[in-house]
């Protein structure tokens, strides 16, 4: 069971969003006044959505944020689609940096009535229509209670609407928003999903390298779930997991691109017996993958930045637990090679792509 926390603009559009049992994400686009280095910055953030759309799915939670007010629990009926509304050139297909520059002045004419990405939603029983304060979740959060959510959640971010909760945060929500447990459905119009397109992952205009590691984090988060074609080669080289998430909020700025785990039947929702904090020492087997795009020769930086991220993961999620660290590049230097062969914790994947194919191996 994974849960997500997303961002609306307003109680308005939630109400919207509530009533006709849907959640809309809008896409971002440049202005033909753009440069180039800012088209591929707006590009990257679009890319970065998807990643965060591709990660949810069917009977997945979420908690909807609106005006400093968490809503919910609801349950996602579906994964993220494509609205057919969506201009040509806005469509995950055609998410190419040539593609977009070469086409720049149709920028100025858009006019997107409606969210380029929709995943239907059902309103359990008890889900709580009037909102809570947000600041709730920061309490605790001061508490150490929750540690995926970034502070500046509170103010409002529409560059990162789709957030991931660590599973001993789900039932803290749950909490705060006084949910009563009954995860039977209302009864309800659904939002006419069928209709939609799939968002498309493609990498046919890329060959060598990609030209940012939000691509690769989106191949992850797809190819992570049991429905993705390259799911098996996933397992194969990581291991099969119960909880994944992408985008993670560590410390200070910093957010890990990649953690999965699975969590033991009999630690799951622990609560402290003095505290009543719930106990967070359930982890069983913990992945954090880091993801760049180019070649590595960075005099090891990456290493020591995963294992900051590994250091995060014993402290939050299971002090005593088994932590393996994965670096995935287009290529490694002799240094990370001769690094990982005395470290078993660290290991490397090197991807290739290959005329819009993209494949993993370890190194």
């Amino acid at each position: 069971m994974k849960g997500h926390l997303i961002t609306c603009l307003s109680t308005e559009e939630l109400h919207k969003f509530e009533m006709q049992r849907y959640v809309g994400v809008g896409p971002f686009y440049p202005s033909s006044s753009n440069s180039k280095r800012q088209v591929s910055a707006r590009l990257r953030i679009l890319w970065d959505v998807i990643a965060d759309l591709k990660r949810v799915q069917p009977g997945d939670i979420c908690f909807l944020h609106a005006e400093g007010l968490i809503f919910g629990p609801y349950v996602f009926k579906t994964g993220f689609r494509e609205s057919q509304s969506l201009p040509e050139i806005l469509r995950s297909i055609n998410l190419s940096l040539e593609l977009w520059w070469e086409n720049l002045d149709e920028f100025n004419n858009l006019n997107i009535q409606e969210y380029g990405y929709v995943a239907a939603i059902d309103r359990p029983k008890g889900c709580n229509s009037d909102g809570v304060d947000l600041m709730n979740l920061f309490l605790r959060q001061s508490l150490g209670i929750f540690n995926g959510i970034p502070p500046r959640f509170m103010y409002g971010d529409t560059k990162k609407i789709v957030k991931p909760l660590l599973f001993h945060e789900i039932p803290q929500l749950l909490e705060i928003v006084k949910f009563n447990g009954d995860w039977s459905i209302i009864s309800g119009v659904a939002y006419p999903i069928n209709s939609l397109s799939h968002i498309s992952l493609n990498l046919s205009d890329h060959d060598g390298h990609l030209f940012c590691e939000k691509l690769l984090e989106a191949w992850f988060m797809e190819n992570m779930t049991t429905t993705g074609s390259q799911y098996k080669e996933i397992v194969n080289l990581i291991g099969e997991f119960s909880y994944y998430a992408n985008s993670i909020y560590t410390y200070y700025t910093n957010f890990l691109d990649v953690i999965a785990y699975n969590i033991p039947q009999d630690k799951i929702l622990q609560r402290c017996e003095k505290c009543r904090n719930v106990i967070r020492s359930f982890a069983d087997d913990i992945r954090i993958i880091e993801l760049k795009r180019d070649r590595l020769f960075d005099e090891l930086q990456t290493v020591y930045q995963v294992e900051d991220y590994m250091k995060w993961a014993r402290d939050v999620l299971n002090p005593a637990g088994k932590v393996t660290g994965y670096i995935v590049a287009s290529a490694f230097n002799k240094e990370y090679k001769n690094y990982v062969k005395n470290n078993k914790d660290i290991s490397l994947l090197q991807y290739i792509l290959r005329k819009g194919a993209l494949y993993l191996q370890q190194v």
